[in-house]
């Protein structure tokens, strides 16, 4: 992708993930980080100009295989894995010599440190190998309108959402609960006042 000694060329690119939130393409490359062989980089395009605007670090990952994002607050989950100890020859018969990792990157965040998901101390008998995708899911009873999570839509939520009414991603007033809407966008408005009005007085939210 691009032209090789460009600002924004990409060998290899892989684990595609386009955001209507922040407005960018995601691609991270197959290749080994040639400026540190421990960590993998992943880089955001401009979906405009295709411009590269966005370089992210994540340590102890050394390939993507997939990345989504979290609508609500912006932030990206990936999923990959690493291989420190590549045997000259692979026996199928013993246990993988790669292990999958996944991380998350908050928005704004440049550099994040990846986690395994298959350690047998913190997780016994997670056997996940390798992940290969990952998609973000959330829960949809009252359609997020339940924002102080009592298990009912009232004036409680709508303090809340009033605070931070018509606050962008990443202002201080941001509260990344009340981006409801569907698709999330980017500010709080009137697309998301509306699904907290559709579920006004609603109960059994939880």
């Amino acid at each position: 992708m691009g032209v090789p000694n460009s600002e924004n060329y990409l060998p290899n690119p892989i684990g595609m993930h386009v955001s209507n939130i922040t407005n960018m393409l995601y691609l991270a490359s197959a290749q080994y980080n040639p400026a540190d062989v421990n960590s993998t980089l992943i880089y955001g395009f401009s979906t405009e100009s295709l411009i590269r605007e966005r370089s992210i670090t994540i340590n102890d990952m050394h390939h993507v295989t997939s990345i989504t994002e979290e609508p609500a607050s912006g932030s990206l989950w990936v999923a990959g894995f690493n291989m420190k100890d590549t045997p000259q020859f692979p026996d199928p018969g013993e246990k993988p010599f790669y292990h999958p990792y996944l991380a998350k990157v908050p928005y704004n965040s440049n550099t994040v440190q990846a986690v395994c998901i298959s350690d047998s101390n913190s997780a016994p008998g997670n056997d996940l190998a390798m992940p290969m995708s990952v998609v973000w899911t959330r829960t949809v009873k009252c359609s997020g309108a339940d924002i102080d999570k009592d298990g009912d839509v009232t004036f409680a939520d709508f303090a809340v959402f009033a605070l931070a009414w018509l606050s962008e991603l990443g202002d201080a007033k941001w509260n990344s609960d009340c981006n409801i809407s569907i698709p999330a966008g980017n500010s709080i408005d009137r697309r998301d006042l509306a699904i907290l009005a559709k579920h006004w007085l609603e109960t059994g939210c939880l």
